[in-house]
């Protein structure tokens, strides 16, 4: 399932995921329970002594059983981001002071999209612009100097169109290659993450959806190879080349 019918449907999912575990466990129990108690009328060694000791083990393992479950439950509940609630967002897009062709474009692709699916327009603005709202949630888009500080030689990693992912307290960061990287963080942002489709240059799907609530994210995605060519008349599309991730033989 797509994370973005996850995020929408979060709270039945968060209650479904609890009952189901609470009846699980619960079962366990039982079932541990009605063992124990055979157990005991057939065996004539058994005391109470070794009753209780048994007894006292099995409700301290499933109590760390279910410590264990609940809290990772809990932690990935807190973690999560309201890039949009209610059709408003307080985010802003910030680009590098010097931002590259691909950089602007991924700002622009993403604003667009982003307000496509939610109704909310975010500002977009230059880094040293925005140093003064430290308080304000942002998406770093590319070389800006927060990124390379948390991520030293990112850019090195990920070599041409590589892309990473990765959000950090409240902010996001969509980093990139040297190449088309930047650009492909923020469409497949927006496809993995969002759920929108770019199917050519006149068909692509956008949900609606005035909240958008982002998991914890670090993911990294790395071509196997450098050249991933698309034939047809899309393959002069610019658009549709950036979602799908490709490339033509003059774009080395």
């Amino acid at each position: 399932m797509p994370l973005f019918l996850k995020n929408s449907a979060s709270g039945a999912l968060k209650r479904g995921y609890v009952f189901f575990k609470m009846q699980y466990l619960a079962a366990v129990y039982l079932l541990i329970m009605k063992d124990s108690s055979t157990s005991h009328k057939t065996s004539k060694a058994y005391t109470s002594k070794n009753r209780l000791q048994v007894d006292t083990f099995y409700r301290l393992a499933l109590l760390c059983v279910s410590l264990f479950l609940f809290s990772g439950f809990a932690i990935s509940k807190n973690n999560k981001i309201h890039l949009t609630k209610n059709g408003a967002s307080n985010y802003l897009i910030v680009l590098p002071d010097k931002p590259n062709d691909n950089e602007r474009r991924a700002a622009t692709i993403l604003q667009e999209y982003i307000e496509k699916v939610s109704g909310a327009e975010l500002a977009i603005t230059r880094e040293s612009s925005s140093h003064h709202k430290n308080n304000q949630p942002k998406i770093f888009i590319g070389t800006c100097s927060s990124a390379t500080a948390l991520f030293a030689n990112y850019r090195d990693t990920l070599q041409l169109d590589g892309y990473r992912l990765v959000t950090h307290e409240h902010d996001l960061f969509l980093l990139g290659g040297k190449r088309n990287g930047v650009l492909y963080a923020a469409t497949a942002f927006l496809e993995d993450v969002v759920g929108c489709r770019k199917f050519s240059a006149v068909a692509e799907y956008v949900p609606q959806q005035t909240d958008i609530i982002l998991p914890p994210l670090d993911t990294t995605s790395i071509p196997a190879v450098n050249i991933r060519v698309i034939n047809g008349p899309m393959a002069e599309d610019a658009e549709v080349k950036a979602w799908r991730r490709v490339t033509t033989i003059s774009d080395d």
